[in-house]
């Protein structure tokens, strides 16, 4: 109903200066319908986005922030992602004002099955640890790791996004008041699976629901640290702790320096996609 609710608001979008607005109309409509899998409407949502400044300052303005909202949740129903608005947010140890455009944001990191589905689509090399071309029995929804940063980067254009850059992960880790933990100031056991008197296990992405973020990310500490699009010193900045960290490296500003081409057993990835 949602997707249908989405199509029904397009099919009356205002008019958009410069183009035969019912073919526009037609065309993102055509789409939706036909949208086979999250990518399809992801290209829609972003075209949508496209057309919001023939809309703005009119009474079709409230109708176009209906139709975004409308099309956003479909798209969250497809795949499981997040939207961070554009703005600023109190980033770092010291809690310095910054800003990122508008972005959507995996909500849990990039699993072993998918991975095995770009590799089989693109003939990419698979993990060191996997056996043949298969991840490990049972992990199916497993963080994938053993991955360096341009593995991830490849996985991130094959699935039309991108890594987040440091600022990025950091404002969807943590929100916008400058929070230590996803889900606030003070650690809680329970929330992230992180090392305490010895390394823990890594586990399925999207659990434990109780450490999610202000935006609804999961795993942004713990489990799997992950790569970013950053680099300090000529090394990639990779963030959120993992399963051998303690907690105060799984902090939402913490950050380790790693060599790109290394591929370890603790380190994974998630996408996203930035809106115009």
């Amino acid at each position: 109903q949602i997707e249908d609710d989405a199509a029904d608001y397009l099919n009356r979008m205002p008019e958009v200066e410069g183009k035969d607005p019912e073919a526009e109309r037609r065309k993102i409509l055509d789409e939706i319908e036909v949208a086979g899998d999250a990518g399809d409407l992801l290209e829609a949502l972003e075209k949508l986005w496209n057309v919001k400044k023939g809309c703005a300052g009119t009474p079709d303005f409230k109708k176009w922030l209906k139709m975004r909202k409308d099309l956003d949740a479909a798209l969250q129903a497809k795949q499981a992602v997040r939207y961070v608005p554009a703005g600023e947010f109190l980033s770092g140890r010291g809690r310095e004002t910054r800003s990122t455009g508008a972005f959507l944001i995996d909500v849990a990191e990039v699993n072993c099955a998918a991975y095995s589905k770009f590799c089989r689509e693109t003939g990419h090399p698979v993990p060191r640890n996997w056996s043949g071309n298969n991840f490990p029995p049972g992990q199916a929804s497993y963080p994938v790791t053993h991955v360096t940063q341009a593995d991830a980067e490849a996985y991130a254009a094959w699935a039309k996004k991108s890594l987040p850059t440091e600022i990025e992960w950091e404002k969807a880790a943590r929100g916008t008041d400058g929070r230590d933990y996803p889900w606030g100031d003070t650690f809680k056991p329970g929330h992230a699976r992180i090392a305490t008197e010895r390394p823990g296990e890594i586990g399925e992405t999207g659990k434990p629901l109780q450490g999610a973020s202000p935006y609804g990310c999961l795993n942004m500490a713990g489990n799997a640290a992950e790569w970013t699009a950053s680099s300090v010193e000529g090394k990639a900045v990779v963030h959120g702790g993992s399963f051998r960290s303690r907690h105060r490296a799984a902090r939402t500003w913490a950050r380790a320096l790693v060599e790109a081409d290394s591929a370890a057993d603790c380190i994974g990835f998630r996408c996203v996609r930035r809106l115009p």
